[in-house]
């Protein structure tokens, strides 16, 4: 899979659909193609740390890369990216990862909805 090019993060940005919560912020726009691709943004200013912030992307690459398929339909996929609120440098891997799979859910559209209206406004 090819990563996010640097044009491609502009259309997400500006078109973007998002899902939030404590650790993750996730941004993802519909494209047509077969495969779904991921990118960062992750930002000194929330994880001041180069080993936290590489902590950060190496969970979301390996999470993103189990549910992949998934995300993505014949002609359908998304480009995703990804960036972390502050409360992620700290959190647990374990946190993280079901941070993810809450995210991938989202997109997918197979969370509750009524709990991720109450998370948006929580």
């Amino acid at each position: 899979s090819s990563p996010i090019k640097a044009a491609d993060y502009d259309g997400v940005f500006a078109n973007a659909k998002r899902t939030s919560d404590k650790f993750y912020t996730v941004l993802y726009v519909g494209i047509c193609a077969q495969s779904s691709r991921i990118g960062f943004a992750i930002a000194k200013k929330r994880v001041s740390r180069a080993p936290g912030r590489n902590r950060l992307k190496r969970i979301a690459r390996e999470s993103f890369r189990h549910n992949r398929h998934s995300l993505a339909s014949e002609s359908n996929a998304y480009n995703i990216v990804v960036l972390a609120n502050s409360a992620a440098a700290t959190a647990s891997n374990e946190q993280l990862f079901a941070s993810l799979d809450t995210h991938w859910q989202r997109i997918r559209g197979t969370a509750d909805p009524v709990r991720e209206q109450h998370q948006k406004h929580g």
